[in-house]
C-alpha cells in the first residue's frame, strides 16, 4: 500500500551541495581562554599548603571555588579538600548530592 517513499536522487544531491555551501561559509570558531586552558590533575603537597593557606582567609569553602582559583579539576579540588576535613583544617557544613560545603575551623 502505502509507505514512506525514497527521495530522488536530485533532492539528495541538493541537499549535499546545500550542506558543503553552508560548510564553505561557516566561519571557523577559535578556542576560548576557559577552552584552552588545561587544568593541572595532580595533586602535590605545595598544592595542599596552598589551599591550606587559602581556606583559613575564606568564609565558606566549596570545590568549585579551590577549581576556579588553583586551576586543578574539580575531582582533585574535591580530594585536596577531603584531606583538610582529615587534618582539622575545615570541617563539612553541608552535604548534598553534588557538593559539600566546608567552613574554616578558628583557631
Amino acid at each position: 500500500m502505502g509507505g514512506v517513499h525514497k527521495k530522488p536522487i536530485s533532492a539528495i544531491e541538493k541537499r549535499t551541495r546545500r550542506m558543503m555551501e553552508k560548510e564553505k561559509k561557516k566561519p571557523t570558531k577559535t578556542l576560548t581562554e576557559t577552552e584552552k586552558r588545561e587544568r593541572s590533575v595532580i595533586v602535590t603537597q605545595e598544592l595542599v599548603k596552598a589551599v591550606e593557606k587559602e581556606v583559613r582567609n575564606s568564609k565558606v569553602i566549596t570545590p568549585y571555588l579551590i577549581m576556579s582559583r588553583f586551576d586543578i579539576t574539580y575531582g582533585n579540588a574535591k580530594r585536596v579538600l577531603k584531606q583538610l576535613a582529615k587534618k582539622g583544617i575545615i570541617r563539612e557544613l553541608s552535604r548534598n548530592r553534588r557538593v559539600i560545603v566546608y567552613l574554616p575551623i578558628a583557631k
